[in-house]
């Protein structure tokens, strides 16, 4: 008969895990920095196996301390995702300790409705602003005790106490998901006030 279990993924799930994201559903993928593949061999991935195959996986670290976030949940098809939800929260509850906080950011309304059947509730909602390459905008005038200059790696230390005073816990991030959003293609500066 069919064994539905829960548990931590471990190296050898690897061409398992592989399949399944190469043929699996997406139902998740976290905006992040980090790439979630640096987790998936690591004991905070949790595989949903039924009778010996990876059907899900839902990659769920503590980074940064204190905060689970859903990095990513894939599921095999054929995989009802309420029932998957509720056997990987099920494993949780009964595996983690009673402070265990989870978030994720959910990209459309699809999910909410079941993500609330294990206890998500909304807190709060993200805007996404863009900007046309050709709009005017006028640089107002900056006080000449402020200095804006390019990022450099000897910087990575204020970087990570200045982002840890200005945000709650949910929203801090931790010092390597710093560093590789300061290796990310795009433009890094700092504003420096005196030292």
């Amino acid at each position: 008969g069919r064994r539905v279990i829960v548990r931590p993924s471990s190296p050898g799930d690897a061409p398992g895990i592989e399949a399944l994201l190469f043929y699996g559903d997406m139902v998740f993928r976290h905006l992040d920095w980090l790439d979630p593949g640096i987790w998936l061999e690591d004991s905070s991935t949790l595989i949903l196996e039924d009778s010996g195959k990876i059907e899900a996986i839902l990659v769920i670290p503590e980074e940064p301390a204190g905060i689970h976030w859903i990095r990513m949940l894939v599921k095999h098809s054929r995989v009802d995702l309420d029932s998957a939800l509720q056997s990987f929260w099920n494993y949780i509850l009964q595996n983690y300790h009673s402070e265990f906080h989870a978030a994720l950011i959910l990209h459309s309304f699809d999910h909410a409705q079941i993500l609330k059947k294990v206890g998500f509730g909304h807190f709060q909602s993200i805007v996404f602003l863009s900007r046309e390459q050709h709009s005017t905008f006028t640089v107002p005038p900056l006080s000449l005790e402020v200095h804006i200059r390019t990022y450099e790696p000897s910087d990575l230390d204020k970087v990570v106490k200045v982002d840890q005073e200005s945000f709650i816990p949910l929203w801090r991030n931790s010092k390597r998901a710093l560093e590789a959003g300061t290796r990310a293609k795009g433009y890094s500066t700092v504003a420096v006030l005196g030292e």
